[in-house]
């Protein structure tokens, strides 16, 4: 899965309260350690008095939330940390000596970890800008974080209260089979689903209107666990996703985008009852009781089983 760790050039660790600047990815520039600096030493003092905790899962909606509180508040003080102290202009001529190369890292994860920075920092500022100051941004380290990408995306959610619909799965595909994994998709991932078969900006419109999501995800007993193409992979794995959106229209728009992530996305070719023939296995795209599913399988049975459930 690559090594998130290569992509830091400093880092703090809550759990030994160390901080560490990375000497290989910070060229020896003081300007441009006392930058990344601000952003550790933000963490620090936000562990110190908030106590921050470690995610189990980067990839968990819930979890990317609040990562994304976390590195947003360091990146805004970071940010005005150079703004007030530093020299932009030194700033940006030493950064163009930093290997912005991501190695292994997978694609979607770099764009994750973008998000939680980034898109982070405006959720921030748009807490500091409705309460005039650090009040209402405090109350959400203190334990109230963001409890979905969605309030993050829209920070007004977060400020109404606005939750996660509840989500249930029924079914499995069969008595061979076993868990291997589950969790949340939210916004950010749906939308990042979407794009490979809707581009960017169809992807951010059709994920907007999420309302809450859950996922499933089986293995076959005594399946490969090192299958080296998708095609090996749909030949021993089963996954079960089901959205809830705000609206009917919502719902509408998500499951024309869906059907194109599936044919166009995915390569799957139209088959019977919904059921697209993808190499290696199948997809099924079903809506039922206002709620749309997405279903791989080895088989059209299995697949269109789990859609429509």
């Amino acid at each position: 899965a690559g090594d998130v760790a290569g992509l830091a050039a400093a880092a703090y660790d809550s759990r030994l309260e160390r901080m560490y600047v990375i000497r290989e990815a910070v060229p020896g520039d003081r300007g441009l350690t006392e930058f990344v600096l601000a952003h550790e030493l933000t963490h620090a003092l936000e562990d110190q008095r908030f106590g921050l905790s470690e995610p189990d899962e980067v990839s968990d909606d819930r979890a990317l939330a609040e990562l994304a509180l976390a590195e947003g508040t360091a990146t805004s003080v970071m940010t005005e940390y150079a703004r007030r102290h530093l020299s932009l202009f030194d700033l940006a001529g030493s950064a163009l000596g930093l290997d912005t190369g991501t190695g292994a890292v997978p694609d979607f994860l770099v764009e994750q970890l973008g998000f939680a920075y980034f898109r982070g920092a405006a959720f921030v500022e748009r807490l500091y800008s409705a309460a005039g100051g650090w009040n209402v941004v405090n109350i959400a380290l203190r334990g109230n974080p963001p409890a979905s990408t969605e309030q993050v995306l829209h920070p007004r959610k977060y400020l109404l209260g606005e939750r996660p619909m509840p989500v249930t799965l029924e079914g499995v595909p069969g008595a061979q089979w076993r868990p291997a994994g589950g969790g949340r998709l939210g916004e950010f991932a749906t939308g990042q689903l979407l794009r490979l078969g809707v581009g960017e900006e169809g992807a951010r419109d059709a994920a907007a209107g999420w309302g809450g999501d859950r996922y499933a995800l089986w293995r076959k007993r005594r399946a490969r666990l090192d299958c080296r193409s998708e095609a090996a992979c749909r030949g021993g794995f089963a996954l079960q996703a089901r959205w809830r959106w705000d609206s009917a229209a919502d719902r509408e728009q998500f499951f024309a985008a869906l059907r194109r992530y599936v044919q166009e996305g995915v390569g799957g070719r139209p088959g019977r009852r919904g059921a697209f023939r993808l190499d290696g296995g199948w997809a099924a795209v079903g809506v039922a009781d206002g709620t749309v599913s997405l279903a791989l399988a080895p088989t059209r049975q299995i697949a269109t089983r789990l859609a429509i459930r």
